[in-house]
């Protein structure tokens, strides 16, 4: 997980947003070749908290917390950077939506987009993870160096490239909600695949009533350790191919 910046109160006035990422955010790509980081999140300035094991209440703080007035939030709490910031913001998402698939939002064909239209499951972590990388969206900014504010021309960021990956999570870009958004989604949950095997899916696009969304499809799996010095890590390779008929 690479750490964009955050926004709002969250930012001093030097600082450009959430559509750049921080310098210090860990690149890719692995030493293999593959695109990593796979998902980016605020986590610069993030209000955590303070660990006081003997004070009750402490992680309520005592301020409201804003970076522009001062680093200090009050007891219990206290602003915190970097990529160990971002993944807690991740994990929190992969806990919303591990809830959305358990209260039924999605029945055997497709997201249905509200509570009990479908049928309860428990997603896998594949899934999961293929969800949240789906729905990503590309920052459309830069590279900023904090804490001095300059912008990294010379490190542009590109789509699915080793700074961002798929970009930032944005769970409402990545599942039906009714009354929120407008997008469909199938989903399969925990698919065994033998060595060898092929699957195959046909998707029917309807654009009668005006829809015009790219369609994005995303894969992901369980994979072991690779062999310590590997030069190709991945140990089951799946490829995913998408034909157009018609």
């Amino acid at each position: 997980v690479g750490s964009s910046l955050s926004y709002g109160d969250d930012i001093r006035s030097n600082e450009k947003g959430i559509e750049f990422l921080a310098d210090y955010s860990s690149r890719g790509p692995t030493s293999d070749g593959r695109i990593k980081p796979d998902v980016v999140a605020p986590g610069h300035f993030i209000v955590a908290p303070n660990a006081e094991p003997n004070t009750e209440g402490e992680c309520d703080g005592s301020k409201s917390p804003s970076i522009r007035r001062s680093i200090d939030v009050g007891s219990g709490v206290r602003y915190v950077s970097g990529t160990s910031m971002a993944s807690p913001v991740v994990t929190g998402g992969a806990a919303i939506l591990r809830q959305y698939f358990e209260e039924g939002y999605c029945n055997s064909e497709r997201c249905c987009g509200s509570k009990g239209c479908g049928e309860s499951f428990i997603p896998s972590g594949s899934l999961m993870k293929a969800v949240l990388m789906n729905g990503a969206q590309p920052l459309t900014g830069g590279i900023q160096r904090v804490p001095d504010g300059n912008v990294v021309n010379d490190q542009p960021l590109k789509e699915y490239d080793g700074n961002q990956g798929m970009g930032r999570i944005n769970l409402v870009n990545s599942v039906p909600l009714e009354g929120e958004n407008n997008i469909q989604l199938i989903t399969v949950n925990d698919k065994f695949i033998k060595d060898g095997d092929k699957d195959e899916y046909k998707i029917k696009i309807d654009t009668s009533n005006g829809c015009n969304e790219e369609l994005r499809v995303t894969l992901a799996w369980y994979d072991p350790p690779g062999a310590v010095g590997c030069l190709k890590c991945l140990v089951n390779d799946i490829d995913l191919m998408i034909e157009e008929i018609g």
